[in-house]
């Protein structure tokens, strides 16, 4: 997995975490903006449902209702949708100014590994 689809996942997770569905058929602003995102790009890259059910394994209709929030969209499908539409996952999330300033998980993990390096090297130097 390519390190934007790494982060296009986390977000995902992290948006899917905050919403909370009061019912099956309501769909989270973000979602609805993903969805919008999507059919916006399917009608200027000239991608016909068709082909983008074939390239998921879906039928025209099937992805008809994934786009109208009918049936749920997955990681899964958001990354397949956007090899097919050719962009990087994470153009299709809404992703806001204050979003792009925080860190992604792995470089969060990985300044956390950063610096508990830097102490051992560091009490390794004190002992000698």
């Amino acid at each position: 997995m390519t390190i934007s689809e790494t982060f296009c996942l986390e977000q995902f997770n992290l948006m899917k975490a905050k919403t909370t569905i009061k019912n099956e058929r309501e769909v989270s602003k973000e979602v609805s903006q993903i969805l919008q995102k999507i059919k916006e790009l399917r009608k200027q890259r000239k991608v016909s449902l068709a082909e983008l059910g074939k390239a998921l394994d879906y039928t025209e209709q099937g992805i008809g209702a994934i786009l109208r929030g009918r049936n749920a969209l997955t990681i899964e499908m958001l990354l397949k949708i956007a090899k097919v539409l050719d962009v990087d996952p994470t153009s299709l999330l809404p992703i806001t100014e204050e979003d792009k300033q925080k860190p992604s998980f792995n470089e969060y993990i990985e300044s956390i590994v950063d610096a508990r390096v830097k102490a051992i090297l560091e009490s390794q130097k004190e002992k000698k």
